[in-house]
């Protein structure tokens, strides 16, 4: 179901993968869906987010390299096609919450941001900078990139978004 969801996503977009759309494509019933997924909404959540797996970054590997995993990451993520279709009509939700946020961007990946930039000696990472602000402005900037950078007309520098972080994460470092 998942499967089909991504599937109709990507070939229809969000508005037209409906449950009884992916219901049919996925070859099973409607009340099939309904049993795992409260809403339409929860289920395309699922889809685009669920095989998001958490960032493992090797040890040894300097902060620039680990710092490139994360954009690299998250690019792949939120250029995904389903990805793409289904982020517009989520946060045009009129909802009080976006789930898929608090669990993408929650506790589950925050945590190993926070571990691995306290992993750096106080010389490669200040101690004062908040890794959380650090992890907002690695996802801006990877979300401007994905779905407003291609509009300008200026070309994407995969590398770039980490040279500032670097910068960002040890400002008094020349």
């Amino acid at each position: 179901m998942l499967t089909a969801t991504r599937e109709l996503l990507a070939e229809e977009g969000f508005a037209e993968t409906t449950i009884l759309a992916v219901a049919r494509r996925a070859g099973v019933g409607a009340p099939a869906i309904y049993r795992r997924w409260q809403s339409r909404i929860e289920l395309i959540e699922d889809a685009v987010f669920a095989e998001f797996d958490e960032i493992v970054v090797p040890d040894g590997v300097d902060l620039a390299a680990c710092l490139q995993q994360y954009v690299d990451a998250f690019y792949a993520h939120f250029s995904a096609p389903a990805t793409r279709a289904a982020l517009p009509g989520l946060w045009s939700q009129q909802s009080s919450h976006y789930r898929w946020l608090g669990v993408r961007l929650g506790d589950t990946d925050r945590a190993g941001f926070r571990d691995l930039l306290r992993s750096f000696s106080p010389d490669v990472v200040d101690p004062s900078v908040d890794p959380d602000s650090i992890l907002d402005m690695l996802v801006g900037s990877v979300l401007h990139q994905v779905f407003v950078l291609p509009h300008t007309g200026r070309p994407r520098r995969p590398t770039y978004a980490t040279e500032v972080l670097v910068r960002a994460l040890n400002p008094g470092h020349t």
